[in-house]
């Protein structure tokens, strides 16, 4: 029993899904990601090209354009990775996906490779968005801030437990 308890409210970690440096949703150029319209969490501007997946999971969402994609966690946390602000404009012009809808995915494997330079080039910006759209029903404890540089699979947000166990 108390060994149950200690299972629930183990810190369970969601990860840099790439090389980059932190930047608080409220700094995104998206007033729906910034005023937290679809959930908490924090965004990544990138400095590799390899998107991995923060958790283990399965792809419950795969946009077409490869800019999007919703995973839900074995606990039921619910990830959005948004790649980019308004690149759903590109319909798919740098984006290489590397998954599929329905596949069970493991944390650090690769989701799609993206061609920054390009995007950037069309005029779009490259920051990676981890949001939780779940948030309300978990403990959640950031580990990273603003402008702190994290390599690829390192943690950034802990959550623990959901709040109505």
């Amino acid at each position: 029993m108390i060994f149950d308890k200690w299972k629930k409210n183990k810190k369970q970690e969601i990860k840099a899904v790439s090389k980059g440096k932190i930047k608080n949703l409220e700094n995104v150029k998206d007033e729906v990601f910034s005023k937290g319209l679809i959930g908490k969490g924090l965004a990544i501007v990138p400095e590799e090209n390899t998107v991995r997946s923060p958790i283990d999971g399965i792809l419950t969402v795969v946009f077409p354009t490869g800019h999007a994609f919703g995973i839900t966690g074995k606990d039921g946390v619910e990830l959005l990775i948004h790649i980019g602000i308004d690149t759903v404009n590109l319909k798919g012009e740098g984006f290489e996906i590397l998954v599929k809808q329905g596949q069970e995915i493991k944390q650090g494997e690769p989701l799609v490779n993206c061609d920054f330079r390009l995007i950037e080039e069309k005029g779009y910006q490259t920051d990676i968005l981890i949001v939780i759209t779940n948030h309300d029903q978990f403990y959640l404890e950031e580990v990273s801030h603003e402008n702190e540089h994290v390599e690829a699979q390192q943690s950034i947000i802990y959550h623990c437990g959901r709040k109505n166990e």
